[in-house]
């Protein structure tokens, strides 16, 4: 007859708990719920640490640019590569996100919840117009295409000719996209002639953070109550060992009739707490696309 306890994953004298089968299965699809949840929290985090980096590239440029204004096809060459490397590295990061984030909900939730989620995709790839551009973009790059066609590095009296303020930009040519098999008419139509990425950056990545709020929103009852079984079961075995901290790895255990374990899944709140830093840790991403960065005095 198989059996099933809960047992502290430690050395010493710890008496096992017995528990019921219900309860094993419960305590498993709540570990493995966080598992696919940190990924999928991981996948944003990667991405938009990306984009920050994209972000303090054209900072760094135009820093520079400040102080050896020297203008040569060089610069502007070095300038085109390092922003083309930071902009792919980040849209792969954030396609590799879209293509996971429904399987992770799937996995997570249920698949009527992933049904829900890619209606609200759906709808901001049909009204956010930098969307469709800079999901596209990766299929543009994979092609062997590069985003950045031009760099721009001006500068302009500020406070009443006081301060030289230096910038950067960079842009990409929408008669080049229009040769792309990436795009099609309807995409490019409402953008000029130069395109400035900095903007679809920000926008994309906005757009991106509401598509992973839109997800906490809908796995919000079932990771409460997945948090809720991971934490009632330490207590429960607190209750029945008292020298057990919850510092203490816990197991739960399946054994077979001849006194095997057959399964053994560690119990902790590592992951919980985690996803719990990270959803913290992005909540202002709302005003991404409202604020800047500058270096007056």
């Amino acid at each position: 007859m198989t059996k099933y306890n809960l047992q502290a994953k430690v050395l010493g004298k710890y008496r096992p708990l017995t528990i019921t089968k219900d309860d094993y299965t419960n305590i498993k699809s709540s570990i493995e719920y966080f598992k696919h949840t940190l990924q999928l929290e991981t996948n944003f985090d990667i991405t938009f640490r990306l984009y920050i980096e994209a972000e303090k590239e054209m900072l760094n440029i135009a820093s520079n640019h400040s102080f050896y204004p020297n203008i040569s096809n060089e610069i502007f060459y070095e300038c085109r590569v390092i922003m083309n490397a930071r902009i792919n590295s980040f849209l792969l990061s954030a396609r590799f996100y879209l293509d996971k984030i429904g399987p992770q909900t799937i996995k997570s939730t249920s698949p009527e919840l992933e049904k829900e989620l890619q209606k609200f995709i759906s709808n901001i790839y049909d009204t956010c117009q930098y969307y469709p551009l800079m999901y596209r973009m990766r299929n543009y790059v994979a092609h062997g295409e590069q985003p950045v066609h031009i760099v721009s590095l001006p500068s302009s009296w500020v406070d009443g000719y006081q301060s030289l303020e230096f910038s950067c930009e960079i842009y990409s040519e929408k008669k080049s996209l229009q040769k792309s098999s990436s795009y099609n008419k309807s995409i490019l139509e409402p953008f000029a002639e130069k395109i400035n990425l900095m903007i679809g950056l920000r926008s994309y990545m906005k757009n991106l953070w509401k598509i992973l709020e839109k997800q906490r929103e809908l796995r919000k009852k079932h990771q409460s109550e997945c948090y809720n079984t991971i934490h009632n079961t330490l207590e429960k075995y607190r209750e029945h060992e008292s020298k057990y901290s919850l510092n203490i790895p816990l197991t739960a255990q399946r054994i077979n009739s001849e006194d095997h374990v057959t399964d053994n899944i560690i119990i902790q709140t590592n992951q919980a707490n985690l996803c719990a830093n990270l959803e913290n840790k992005h909540k202002l991403l709302e005003s991404l696309d409202k604020s800047y960065i500058t270096s007056k005095h």
